[in-house]
């Protein structure tokens, strides 16, 4: 087994534009926020303006208020949210995390500093989601025919099949 098979897993995105946090959470939210899968548990990390949308469509375990990691901070409210991810983590006593190759550089940086080791994982970050994408896709592909499923093309049929045995 390898030595951080184990490690937590640990984005910080908004869901427009990195899919990998979107896969994660099911979240739709155009601000960067703080993802950390421990041990199974699915947590994130939010404003206060985006908790109670959190709290309803997130599909994870706990939705932190980005308030209550503030009470931690000498500056509170007022500290760059690099400080904000830092505190969070050593709250969760988390050292060492696995993070996507495009986890934002700055703020690998900044964790750094707070002790904190990044590992960026080589090749998809959620290897699930690559079948899960092509699913969706040969559903709504195979939803736009107006044939019978027994009429449709045998290289597509057995294309569809396919992704619908995954």
């Amino acid at each position: 087994m390898k030595k951080n098979s184990h490690l937590p897993k640990l984005i910080v995105a908004d869901t427009e534009r990195d899919a990998d946090q979107l896969y994660a959470t099911r979240f739709f939210a155009p601000d960067p926020f703080l993802f950390l899968e421990e041990n199974g548990r699915r947590t994130i990390v939010l404003s206060d303006l985006e908790i109670d949308r959190g709290r309803a469509d997130a599909q994870v375990d706990e939705v932190v208020p980005l308030s209550d990691i503030s009470a931690h901070l000498p500056k509170g409210k007022d500290a760059p949210f690099g400080e904000h991810v830092a505190q969070f983590l050593k709250l969760r006593r988390v050292r060492r995390a696995h993070v996507p190759q495009s986890f934002p550089l700055g703020l690998a940086d900044e964790l750094s500093k707070n002790g904190i080791t990044l590992v960026p994982q080589p090749g998809l970050f959620w290897p699930a989601r690559e079948g899960a994408f092509w699913r969706v896709l040969a559903q709504r592909f195979f939803q736009r025919w107006t044939l019978p499923p027994n009429h449709v093309p045998g290289g597509v049929a057995r294309a569809l099949s396919v992704f619908q045995e995954r």
